[in-house]
């Protein structure tokens, strides 16, 4: 995308298309089922399998994986286009189209109520990136995840795998003022929390040190911890304006 190489895509073309074939077999009915660490660390979990101060957040395990099932399915499409490779695309396609069924009929209703799990900022924010919502209810799965964002007091509740999806899906949606008051919130969760309590880094949470309380008690507290770094993308694409002449966003 930024360089124009398809050597990596050569490279990889056939281990994608294996993985594919393995996450169908880790699948049920093309609903994944997956091990997974879910939206890790995300703020004020109440997951009860991890407990209170559990570290998966709240967006169902199979929903993430699905989505991510969709999402590698796409990205092999794009890269079959690329290379020419056609004799695989219209089984990848029709591959893609049931992932995305299936994903709808156990995730949603009609009116992208959550089935399955809590509605959270990160599982909305799955299916606007990966557009896995019907088209014409993309404006519903907006209005949800602003919603979500609303109810948080305009906060990020977004653990690892949401977060890096919350500015261009904003953005797509014409709410860049959304993310401005998103990245200049002071309080917790939030990027200024971090700087205000010290940080001259990207921490592993949102709260691995506060001035008054010292450092986070919890294991796995990385001071120096890209994850949430990923605002920086950002910076360059959405406030400057400069991206890839392709985006597969």
């Amino acid at each position: 995308m930024v360089t124009g190489d398809e050597t990596i895509l050569a490279d990889n073309y056939q281990m994608m298309k294996g993985w594919l074939k393995y996450h169908e077999k880790k699948s049920n009915n093309l609903i994944s089922t997956m091990t997974t660490f879910g939206d890790w660390l995300q703020p004020y979990p109440s997951n009860l399998k991890d407990g209170e101060n559990g570290n998966r957040g709240n967006t169902d395990f199979s929903l993430i994986g699905t989505a991510y099932f969709a999402r590698s399915v796409e990205l092999t499409i794009k890269t079959a286009e690329v290379l020419n490779k056609t004799e695989d695309l219209e089984q990848l396609k029709r591959l893609h189209a049931d992932i995305k069924a299936a994903y709808m009929a156990k995730f949603y209703d009609e009116n992208l109520n959550v089935l399955a799990g809590q509605p959270t900022q990160t599982g909305y924010l799955l299916g606007l990136a990966y557009n896995l919502f019907p088209v014409e209810k993309r404006d519903i799965g907006i209005a949800k995840l602003i919603e979500l964002i609303r109810i948080a007091d305009t906060h990020l509740r977004t653990g690892f795998l949401g977060t890096p999806l919350l500015t261009q899906v904003l953005q797509d949606a014409g709410r860049s003022d959304i993310i401005y008051e998103l990245l200049f919130k002071e309080s917790y969760p939030s990027w200024f929390y971090s700087i205000n309590n010290g940080a001259t880094t990207t921490w592993e949470r949102w709260n691995s040190y506060s001035i008054d309380e010292g450092f986070n008690p919890q294991g796995m507290n990385s001071l120096n911890h890209y994850a949430y770094g990923t605002v920086s993308r950002w910076f360059y694409e959405g406030i400057l304006g400069i991206t890839p002449a392709k985006a597969w966003l």
